[in-house]
């Protein structure tokens, strides 16, 4: 796919998502809530370039607040928080010790919503930090860990 045809690709179903909505929108009228709040599940399977680690898993969760303050203008708030860890597989390879981790970010911004129904399109520019922690306990192998 050339890199010029993916803007009229992403303008067209814009417009179409637009359109479809606005005729929904026009046959009833829709109640805008002062709050909405989203929770979420996040699934990772990581794959290090280390030779011992074939992959580990990462599990996390997010929720986020929007207050609207506007029928069209809100803000938004997301929290999340990953943790994972890859030891298991270093002890089945004849090490002793632990690897873990975890991550937790905080974004927050505007949001621009047009609340048509069921069809919601909005676009948000959210912006914000995080933290990490890392903890590895000494490794040692097998055979040197008596």
């Amino acid at each position: 796919m050339k890199s010029g045809r993916l803007p009229i690709y992403l303008l067209s179903l814009l417009f179409l998502m637009v359109s479809f909505g606005q005729a929904t929108a026009s046959k009833s009228e829709v109640t805008i809530p002062k709050a909405e709040i989203a929770f979420g599940y996040s699934f990772i399977n990581v794959h290090p370039n280390l030779s011992p680690i074939t992959s580990y898993n990462i599990n996390g969760g997010c929720a986020g607040v929007v207050y609207n303050a506007t029928p069209l203008f809100g803000v938004n708030a997301e929290f999340m928080d990953y943790t994972g860890g890859g030891g298991a597989q270093l002890k089945a390879h004849g090490y002793n010790g632990n690897v873990s981790g975890n991550l937790f970010t905080y974004l927050f911004g505007p949001q621009i919503k047009k609340h048509l129904g069921r069809f919601q399109p909005f676009v948000e520019v959210l912006s914000g930090g995080g933290t990490q922690r890392s903890l590895m306990d000494r490794f040692t192998t097998a055979s040197t860990a008596s």
